[in-house]
């Protein structure tokens, strides 16, 4: 299990606490439970690496990330929503020691807190040790 570090205040809101199960649940390798959370016609996008379309290939580029990273850390700093857009921050460690910020962009499919997301672009950096 993924040590997860997070402010208060990104759970003070329905939609900050969804992302802050996602967030969690990406780290600890819970596809079923993030596939849940997306639309079927997700777009995924990975700046520097490439562009996922669909809900099985979401899942899969997910698996396959979990499986290369082996979290060990997880450190939300924030989490901003409005209307239909939001966005993540953060760093992540790996059991081999790496550390990588991260930022996640999401479009929901509508503002009511019970959309789920259309589509994430997200930066990573690895960071010098």
């Amino acid at each position: 299990m993924v040590k997860v570090i997070c402010k208060e205040d990104c759970g003070n809101a329905p939609k900050k606490l969804l992302l802050k199960e996602l967030i969690t649940s990406i780290a600890n390798g819970k596809i079923s439970k993030i596939v849940a959370q997306v639309s079927d016609d997700v777009v995924w996008n990975r700046v520097g690496v490439g562009k996922v379309e669909g809900i099985k290939a979401y899942a899969l580029a997910l698996d396959e990330s979990f499986n290369d990273l082996h979290p060990e850390e997880l450190v939300i700093d924030n989490i901003l929503t409005h209307g239909n857009g939001a966005a993540a921050n953060g760093t992540l460690t790996t059991t081999a020691g790496k550390s990588f910020a991260f930022c996640h962009v999401y479009i929901f499919a509508g503002a009511s807190t019970r959309s789920r997301v259309k589509e994430i672009t997200t930066y990573s950096i690895e960071l010098e040790q």
